[in-house]
């Protein structure tokens, strides 16, 4: 495994033609890669959970939310959390294979849940523009099958190029990030990748939410005197809004990292930036899987009061389970007092 590391490491090193000496102090970075990890990890348990009860937001975009939540989680626990590793140790200590894996796993999770934005904006989309023909165009089956997708064709994508290479080595671990993340390689795989990961969702996102905006205009100038109308009118607007700051969101985390991956591969890295510039754009990707959830609980009331009360119930629980194993404890201890106790309960009984 050390030899495995080693020829990662050389490998990347001679690619730059000089040593990597991470630009952060390891007081700043280790913090900073263990509150990313648990805070995608434990706001999207929190988030798929929520989802789950939460009858008021429309139950197919429920669905797609849960699917990002997973995504997302996804990401957190098989390549985010393990990086805390590196960052304590500045190594690499889980193998090549576990690098071509968490690469893969990466590319996936972060594809599936910009395209699950997208797929909520169709959703909306066909919901408030083609309101009559929706239970025609938008299907449980349609969801199952576009879901499936999501998660199939990104993995395909970002594992066929591991089998071109002749060690099966392409990801490469990256020290200033501390991720075996996305890497660009070929002509072909980024001819193949950009279109449908970026240009793609984005171009449904945009196309939609000006519809859809527009067709809320217009529905709004027609329903001043309905109440009926106006609490859909309302509806709808929350779910532009959720569609809208995810959008943004997405744009402000993968923005950087898009930029910076596709001018190293056309520039051949001859355009040198401050290795600080690879951290910061690999992990702001990070931090958008957990800023979701962030999103839900400032747009949706009935989502922050589900998520409450879950968070009230399983705090207290856990402090009843434990004043019960204080309990047992204690009788474990007091054998005699406890027999006691137990004879004088029934003696009472008797006597009543």
């Amino acid at each position: 495994m050390q030899a495995n590391f080693s020829s990662i490491v050389n490998f990347t090193i001679e690619q730059d033609l000089k040593p990597i000496l991470h630009p952060l102090p390891f007081y700043i970075r280790i913090p900073f890669t263990i509150s990313i990890s648990f805070l995608i990890i434990f706001s999207n348990i929190l988030g798929i959970n929520v989802l789950r009860i939460t009858q008021q937001i429309p139950y197919i975009p429920r669905i797609c939310l849960i699917n990002m939540g997973i995504a997302d989680l996804t990401c957190g626990v098989f390549t985010v959390a393990p990086s805390v590793i590196p960052t304590i140790t500045g190594e690499w200590p889980y193998g090549t294979i576990w690098c071509q894996i968490s690469g893969v796993i990466h590319s996936t999770s972060l594809t599936n849940s910009m395209y699950t934005v997208a797929l909520v904006s169709l959703d909306r989309y066909f919901a408030i523009v083609h309101s009559l023909k929706y239970r025609q165009i938008v299907t449980l089956r349609k969801l199952k099958l576009a879901i499936i997708g999501m998660w199939f064709v990104p993995i395909i994508s970002f594992t066929f190029p591991i089998f071109l290479e002749s060690d099966y080595q392409y990801y490469l671990y990256q020290p200033t990030s501390y991720l075996c993340g996305c890497r660009i390689r070929y002509l072909w795989f980024l001819l193949l990748t950009a279109p449908y990961m970026p240009i793609l969702s984005c171009t449904v996102m945009t196309y939609t939410t000006l519809k859809i905006i527009r067709k809320l205009k217009e529905d709004k100038a027609l329903t001043e005197d309905l109440e009926e109308r106006k609490s859909r009118l309302v509806k709808n607007m929350k779910a532009v809004k959720v569609i809208v700051i995810s959008a943004n969101a997405f744009a402000m985390a993968f923005g950087p990292f898009i930029i910076v991956t596709f001018v190293d591969f056309i520039s051949n890295k001859s355009i040198k930036h401050p290795p600080i510039l690879d951290f910061l754009c690999m992990w702001s990707a990070n931090v958008n899987s957990f800023v979701n959830v962030i999103i839900f609980v400032c747009v949706y009331s009935s989502f922050r009061k589900n998520a409450k009360n879950m968070l009230i119930r399983f705090f207290t629980c856990k402090i009843c389970a434990r004043e019960k194993l204080k309990d047992k404890l204690k009788e474990r201890e007091n054998p005699s007092r406890f027999s006691e106790t137990i004879e004088s309960e029934l003696n009472s009984q008797n006597i009543k």
